[in-house]
């Protein structure tokens, strides 16, 4: 009993965590976006992430697209320009407008590092470096190295250290961007206890939420898992619910979020 008791008040603890992300979403008016926060007003003049993306919202509350604010690009859709050309400018990881860098590599027994045509160098710093004829970004130590063979910020860094797009790395598929996009291949499985939820690469979702895209349709349900990675369902706690299903409620909704991912 005081093992589910537990559970229960993790379940409460994280559904009351996602109270704010649950209430919150886009609303459409006049053709145009607006997004509505979880007090019932509206984001106005000012950036927001939504989903890991930027947007930018007008004084009136409308998503700002197709054009430069802040010397970012906002895309069709409304989210930042990174990693890309946008009417010749390269935009960074960050956003801001890049300038590729010139100079040459030097290597000695520790590594390699940059060193630009002024004579400085890189430290605990991303830099787009072109090198014959082609830009990429790299990242630097503290003592100005370059880094490879490893997930830094989020992106991975490849063997000769340039940042890896367009491609896989393990279970996962990285964009044009560098960032990872969701990967469909996960499963379930199911023993005489219940369900449990294994992501591509065989790692058990345990002690946590999940979103989880089942059946494909690019729309993910979230899913609550125990400590021991089994899924909760069929639980009522009033404003928050789970049903048989698993899927987590909201006033009786489940509650999805439109995803981007790819199959391999």
């Amino acid at each position: 009993m005081q093992k589910k008791g537990c559970i229960m008040l993790a379940c409460i603890l994280i559904l009351g965590s996602m109270l704010s992300t649950a209430m919150a979403g886009w609303e459409q008016s006049g053709g145009e976006w607006k997004y509505q926060l979880s007090d019932g007003s509206y984001v106005t003049g000012a950036w927001k992430e939504i989903d890991g993306e930027l947007y930018y919202f007008s004084r009136k509350g409308i998503q700002v697209h197709d054009r430069w604010i802040e010397d970012c690009y906002l895309q069709s859709d409304g989210t930042m320009a990174t990693n890309t050309y946008v009417d010749g400018t390269y935009v960074g990881i960050d956003g801001y407008p890049v300038t590729p860098v010139s100079g040459a590599w030097k290597k000695n027994a520790k590594g390699w590092w940059f060193q630009r045509t002024d004579g400085t160098y890189p430290i605990e710093a991303w830099e787009l470096i072109r090198y014959r004829n082609k830009d990429n970004w790299y990242y630097f130590d503290c003592d100005g190295y370059m880094v490879h063979d490893m997930w830094f910020g989020g992106y991975y860094l490849t063997s000769d250290g340039s940042m890896a797009v367009h491609q896989w790395i393990g279970a996962y598929f990285l964009g044009d961007d560098g960032k990872i996009f969701l990967v469909s291949g996960g499963k379930w499985e199911k023993d005489a206890r219940g369900w449990k939820y294994y992501r591509p690469g065989g790692e058990r979702v345990a002690n946590c939420g999940q979103w989880i895209d089942g059946d494909k349709d690019n729309v993910a349900e979230y899913y609550l898992f125990d400590e021991e990675g089994y899924m909760l369902a069929d639980l009522d706690m009033g404003k928050y619910s789970i049903n048989k299903d698993g899927a987590v409620q909201v006033d009786g909704n489940v509650i999805t979020h439109t995803l981007s991912y790819v199959s391999r």
